[in-house]
């Protein structure tokens, strides 16, 4: 009966062992969703990573009539990032470490940018409209 317990234990740790081999590793930084909601940037990202890593990051709003960068309101750096799920509200001026980002009516979407070593995403966020 021992025999018949070690064996199917042996078994069971080959086709869990199997299995997690076909799944997909989770990038490093996962974005779920970015969006602008009554003034603040709210982007709900993932830190996947076993442990503390610096990335390159990007962000800009982006005018979603011409696609071009809107003036003012794009900023980039390197940040160290630690394992988690975060959804912080910010400012438009610290998301995009800018202080001279400001809207004019129109329609945009906000777009976040990472880079490590040979990982790299970039996500656009929900389109938003300001009005006058």
């Amino acid at each position: 009966m021992t025999n018949t317990f070690v064996g199917g234990g042996i078994i069971a740790a080959a086709l869990q062992a199997v299995w997690m081999a076909v799944q997909p590793v989770p990038p490093p930084i996962q974005i779920h969703s970015l969006a602008y909601v009554e003034g603040k940037i709210i982007q709900d990202r993932a830190v996947n990573a076993a442990s503390k890593f610096t990335a390159v990051w990007a962000a800009e709003i982006v005018d979603a009539t011409t696609g071009g960068v809107l003036a003012g309101c794009s900023g980039g750096g390197s940040w160290e990032y630690v394992p988690g799920r975060r959804a912080l509200p910010m400012t438009l001026q610290e998301w995009v470490g800018s202080p001279t980002c400001r809207l004019v009516p129109g329609v945009y979407y906000p777009r976040a940018t990472y880079k490590a070593g040979e990982f790299y995403i970039s996500e656009r966020g929900q389109i938003f409209e300001v009005k006058e």
